[in-house]
């Protein structure tokens, strides 16, 4: 079995059970540490994004965005 078919299969068993795919599923977990660190840290959204594990601060603002309607400074500022 190469790496093509177990990721492959990791796919099917996460779409299967929260009809998201891995990619997608995993996101969900790193964006709710996103929240948290933007609402418990003072670390600027930069160092948040490259904690998170993003090489490009526009491509988390997009992500972010995408899920909560808001950029990250909106949603730092929202909590205010």
């Amino acid at each position: 079995m190469n790496y093509f078919n177990i990721s492959t299969q990791k796919n099917t068993i996460v779409h299967k059970y929260t009809g998201m795919c891995l990619y997608d599923y995993g996101m969900t977990f790193t964006l709710k540490k996103a929240e948290h660190l933007l609402s418990d840290t003072t670390s600027s959204i930069s160092s948040i994004a490259l904690q998170l594990g993003f090489n490009n601060r526009t491509h988390f603002y997009k992500i972010f965005k995408e899920k909560y309607g808001i950029t990250p400074g909106e949603y730092r500022e929202k909590l205010k």
